[in-house]
């Protein structure tokens, strides 16, 4: 459903959805928090949230979903990230850059064997992890 128009926010009941994989709202309008909710996706892999005007924390709840791509760059997301995030040992791309993100990164980081791409670029997360020596596929 990107690119479009879309000016709404991500409905909460999109967590209602069991069998959803893959949700596709980048480069639309949506403004608002990503519902925690999505956290009860059991199959959801690949978020594509980027390119939008979105607010407040990344859901720790994210890290519940068998993520392999997580793509939430150029929004207003703000606060710290959490390590709950990156539970998924299949994640292999992250981005998160251009965002208001600030703190450390998790340590967990270094946990993600299949990384194999991974964008904090225009956060506040402060120096890169030496744990992240340990993703061999990046």
């Amino acid at each position: 459903m990107g690119p479009n128009l879309l000016d709404s926010s991500i409905f909460a009941s999109f967590g209602t959805l069991p069998e959803l994989n893959v949700i596709s709202l980048a480069q639309n309008r949506l403004l608002g928090e990503i519902p925690p909710t999505l956290g009860n996706l059991t199959r959801l892999s690949k978020p594509y949230l980027s390119g939008n005007a979105l607010t407040g924390k990344i859901p720790s709840t994210l890290g519940k979903c068998p993520l392999g791509i997580l793509a939430i760059a150029h929004n207003k997301l703000s606060g710290n990230i959490e390590k709950e995030i990156f539970s998924s040992n299949g994640l292999r791309s992250i981005g998160l850059q251009s965002n208001m993100l600030e703190g450390p990164m998790p340590s967990e980081l270094g946990l993600l064997e299949n990384l194999q791409g991974l964008d904090f670029l225009e956060n506040k997360t402060g120096e890169i992890l030496v744990s992240i020596g340990r993703c061999q596929s990046l």
